[in-house]
């Protein structure tokens, strides 16, 4: 299950969790002001800017690395129907926030030391939108004793990719499954993202920079 329909309209749980780290990012950099005593219309501003280039560079990031399906311009504008990848998100984002820090005559490195904890939490909150599609695991887990959640997680067939069949059709002998146990890489990503946002915080708290 990856999501549901709510008046005709399919809402997947990807999306929500996305938005859901959108929003406590920005709670968090409006908080991160006060104590750094920055300009208290900076996050709005932030957001404003960070929201349409992170959407923009992940599509783009994802058509160029989809080139064989022949895009349309008008696909292309479909992002809808799914299909971006963060590493175009960010790097979009960053110029854009250089840019307008730039405009702004303020600290880029200031602002950057403050969405790193922000950044690296909302990745590890994004993950999960993984396990709701069935994407971004590893390698098929052959032991039984380590067919478990959270070390591995169930895969339906539909979602296999070539390199999984492959997998499942040399250590099972036949495609005929109906999925398959593997490494939940998407699940140690999350977890070593909390870390580094647990790090990251502990260390922004103990800065006095005040240059935004």
């Amino acid at each position: 299950i990856n999501g549901f329909t709510i008046f005709g309209i399919e809402i997947r749980f990807y999306g929500i969790l996305i938005a859901l780290a959108f929003i406590i990012g920005l709670f968090m950099a409006i908080r991160f002001c006060k104590e750094k005593g920055y300009n208290e219309n900076l996050p709005y501003s932030l957001i404003l800017i960070v929201f349409p280039s992170a959407i923009v560079g992940a599509r783009l990031n994802y058509v160029l690395f989809t080139l064989d399906k022949g895009w349309t311009f008008v696909e292309i504008l479909k992002v809808w129907n799914g299909g971006l990848m963060i590493y175009g998100g960010i790097i979009f984002s960053v110029v854009a926030i250089a840019i307008y820090c730039s405009i702004k005559k303020i600290s880029f490195l200031a602002v950057l030391d403050m969405l790193a904890p922000i950044l690296i939490l909302g990745q590890a909150i994004g993950r999960w939108g993984n396990f709701f599609n069935q994407e971004a695991y590893g390698s098929l887990i052959t032991n039984e004793s380590f067919q478990w959640f959270p070390f591995g997680v169930w895969i339906e067939k539909s979602h296999f990719t070539s390199e999984a069949l492959n997998q499942v059709v040399d250590f099972y002998g036949t495609s005929n499954v109906s999925g398959a146990w593997f490494n939940a890489t998407f699940f140690y990503e999350s977890i070593w993202c909390f870390g580094g946002f647990v790090l990251l915080f502990l260390l922004y708290k103990k800065t006095n920079i005040k240059e935004a």
